[in-house]
């Protein structure tokens, strides 16, 4: 089936025809993308050595399944489940991109994996008949525990009260490109991301967790940034070398402190932007 005739079977579903708008994988696989291509985080290539080298994440194979993250350089292990219930199985539509589509639900899943390591835990909720929250249980090792932020996202924290991880700020979009109002509560372990559905809300509505575990991919943009600038080369090896700036940036819950400590480093809003990994 061609985009265009799936553009139009999605538009002819928000004019109020009885035509199945929802009836397979590619139908929500372009809700998906045409909602992440509106996302202003950017997910770089990481630089690849041996010392900074992100684990692949697992991905489920059914909707029920739980998505495993590993931070090699801790065996910290995060497990985070998709709120679903029926245990459809996911289908690869594009490097890194899994939907599980179920026509029978009016709300899908899909997961995004970035080459950087990052996620994305994703719901698309077809109308509004959906519910407006969702709860994606968390398992945390090592006795990490979450704690939600004034900006409104969730930092990781070991036992030594450094971060480890983070969700960013929740983020929700409508088949508009328009954001909708959304944010997380922490109920026992469960992050239940809320979404302020209403009357002029354009479905599909694309909502996700967006997160990640580890500092090597952090370590790896720092590495690599500094690898093509011998400026920030030199500062870094002044101060003890890549590894142990990002291990002050650990310290800092706050992302703006995190920005703030990188804009130091290097100067300029382009190199902060090129070290996103970081924050």
């Amino acid at each position: 089936m061609s985009k265009s005739l799936l553009s139009s079977i999605v538009l002819v579903a928000y004019l109020g025809s009885s035509v199945p708008a929802w009836a397979n994988v590619e139908t929500t696989s372009i809700a998906v993308r045409n909602a992440l291509a509106t996302k202003s985080v950017v997910h770089q290539e990481p630089f690849r050595s041996s010392d900074a080298l992100p684990t692949a994440p697992i991905v489920p194979v059914t909707a029920v399944d739980p998505l495993i993250v590993e931070d090699i350089e801790t065996g910290t292990t995060l497990q985070l489940s998709l709120p679903a219930d029926r245990a459809v199985e996911g289908n690869e539509v594009s490097q890194g991109l899994f939907v599980y589509a179920d026509p029978e639900q009016n709300v899908d899943h899909a997961l995004k994996i970035h080459p950087d390591g990052a996620f994305q835990a994703m719901v698309v909720i077809k109308d509004a008949s959906a519910p407006d929250s969702y709860a994606f249980p968390l398992d945390l090792s090592h006795g990490v525990t979450p704690e939600l932020q004034d900006d409104g996202s969730i930092v990781l924290l070991s036992a030594e009260g450094e971060m480890v991880g983070r969700f960013n700020t929740p983020w929700a979009k409508d088949a508009l490109g328009r954001p909708v109002p959304t944010h997380y509560t922490l109920e026992d372990g469960v992050i239940i991301q809320h979404v302020d559905l209403s009357q002029v809300t354009a479905f599909p509505v694309v909502a996700d967790p967006d997160g990640w575990l580890g500092w090597a991919r952090c370590l790896a943009s720092v590495a690599a940034f500094a690898a093509e600038n011998t400026f920030i080369f030199a500062k870094l090896k002044k101060i003890g070398g890549a590894k142990k700036f990002v291990n002050s940036l650990k310290k800092l819950k706050n992302k703006n402190e995190r920005k703030k400590a990188i804009y130091e480093l290097v100067g300029n809003i382009t190199g902060v932007d090129k070290l996103s990994a970081c924050f």
